[in-house]
């Protein structure tokens, strides 16, 4: 089984998933996993014992044609079974060469937002589309007879210990903290967080707000302008951008309150974490994440543009820990659907599927 995805350095929701669904196969399936380049993304894998292997996908235009003769090289000398491409590029080259050599290939699509000028030729180098949710799965609903599944990502969600903050103690000398977990782009909307935090910093001076995530190296000014913002704060002391970390574990456990102000999330990986941690969230009614919140016991859903529900939301949690243990509760048991064993059956499910068809 090659597996491939266009990102080498980003190493985000998608690619977190797509590890944890190649480290969980049964034995049979034996993944390799196919990068244009050295990166993060590669020694993540090495490190989990995943073997990995090199093929170009440049972008999209003239480059493309040379790119694909080493790809029908580079896959007669692996000689997979099928092709499990992550996302919209690499089920390009997949595509081409999957077709050429008679290979079955899976678009496993994590984007909600249609790319016009692609997707029409994707559906038709593809032979099935994995959506990990059905917000996602909305994208391809031009194509009725496109064999199309949904598997939501699977969290390793038994594994998280309980929540023992009580003894532990909270960092930064904080005794309530607003989290926010997300890689920073513009579309993650930190403004809104910032905003939320601001309001409600003025009458709780013990609240701090913890950013969890790096600059999106494809838009660094929302960066630059998230960190001026923050420093020009009149509680800037209080806001703690912390970077990309590898374990984020600690920094849900010491949470009160997660916040996502983003809007079509194709999933919400932050949100089935948070919940698995018990901590209470607090998201936009948009995407997959009213997938994963369900009704209003699993978590707070605002709809969409309402920042002054959100605040009010944020703030009924901070102030009501019974609510906050309430809505944690409830959170850790809806998390325990999205675990890695159900995501593994549903694409395995896929698989067979598709190897079945192929051999009629």
């Amino acid at each position: 089984m090659i597996y491939i995805s266009a990102h080498s350095e980003v190493v985000g929701g998608g690619e977190l998933s797509l590890l944890e669904l190649m480290q969980s196969l049964p034995a049979l399936y034996q993944p390799v996993l196919v990068l244009p380049e050295e990166g993060g993304l590669q020694r993540r894998a090495q490190q989990l014992g995943i073997a990995t292997s090199l093929l170009p996908m440049p972008k999209l235009g003239w480059r493309s044609l040379p790119a694909s003769r080493h790809w029908l090289v580079g896959l007669r000398h692996l000689r997979p079974s099928l092709l499990h491409a992550n996302n919209s590029r690499a089920a390009f080259y997949a595509g081409i060469a999957g077709r050429l050599l008679g290979i079955p290939v899976i678009f496993h699509c994590r984007i909600t937002e249609p790319d016009p000028r692609l997707d029409w030729l994707l559906v038709h180098l593809v032979h099935c589309v994995i959506a990990n949710s059905q917000a996602t799965a909305a994208r391809f609903r031009a194509w009725p007879k496109l064999p199309l599944t949904v598997a939501y990502n699977g969290i390793a969600v038994s594994a998280l210990p309980e929540r023992a903050v009580e003894t532990r103690g909270k960092p930064f000398g904080a005794q309530h903290i607003l989290l926010c977990v997300a890689r920073v782009s513009r579309w993650k909307r930190h403004n809104i967080v910032l905003d939320v935090f601001t309001h409600l910093a003025g009458t709780m001076p013990d609240l701090h707000l913890l950013c969890v995530g790096g600059p999106d190296p494809h838009d660094p000014e929302w960066w630059t302008e998230m960190q001026a913002r923050s420093r020009s704060s009149a509680f800037a002391e209080r806001i703690h951008w912390l970077g990309p970390q590898d374990d984020v574990g600690a920094w849900y456990q010491a949470a009160d309150v997660l916040v996502l102000a983003s809007v079509r999330e194709p999933f919400g990986r932050v949100v089935v974490e948070a919940m698995a941690w018990g901590v209470p969230v607090v998201a936009f009614r948009s995407g997959g994440v009213s997938e994963i919140i369900t009704h209003a016991g699993q978590g707070c859903l605002i709809e969409e543009g309402n920042i002054v529900g959100m605040r009010d939301a944020v703030w009924r949690l901070l102030e009501n820990a019974a609510l906050r243990k309430h809505v944690g509760e409830a959170g850790r048991e809806r998390a325990q659907a999205f675990s890695v064993a159900a995501h593994v059956a549903a694409v395995c499910r896929a698989y067979e599927e598709l190897l079945e068809a192929d051999r009629e």
